[in-house]
């Protein structure tokens, strides 16, 4: 498997500025995949992608179960799931909440699925 290089953004629900503040700057040949898991209200019908896709020169999208990961894009993690990384692939994940939220940046359910076990020290 090709390694895949991976920019995790953490926000609470008040970071949204932050994040559109770090889209606005990423040139279009920017060649890693970004993954952000923001705090949101529980609301399938949110504009968040949208809001987010009109700061940015990169396709930007919410992942279905098991989206293969490419490089230049960026994923943000769907209101009310977890997001993972397993092998090249985003998963979402319904476990519970952490501290009130899911998807939820304070869990490091992604940190830990960025880095297997066997690679932790």
């Amino acid at each position: 498997m090709i390694p895949i290089e991976i920019v995790a953004v953490g926000a609470s629900l008040g970071g949204l500025t932050a994040v559109q503040t770090l889209l606005r700057g990423l040139p279009k040949s920017f060649d890693k995949s970004l993954v952000i898991v923001q705090h949101r209200r529980v609301d399938p019908d949110s504009m968040l992608v949208e809001l987010l896709a009109k700061q940015c020169a990169l396709t930007v999208r919410e992942p279905e179960d098991k989206t293969p990961i490419q490089p230049g894009h960026v994923y943000v993690a769907p209101s009310d799931y977890h997001l993972l990384v397993e092998r090249g692939a985003l998963a979402l994940s319904v476990d519970a909440p952490v501290w009130y939220a899911r998807p939820s940046q304070a869990s490091s359910r992604l940190e830990v699925s960025l880095c297997p076990s066997d690679t932790m020290t």
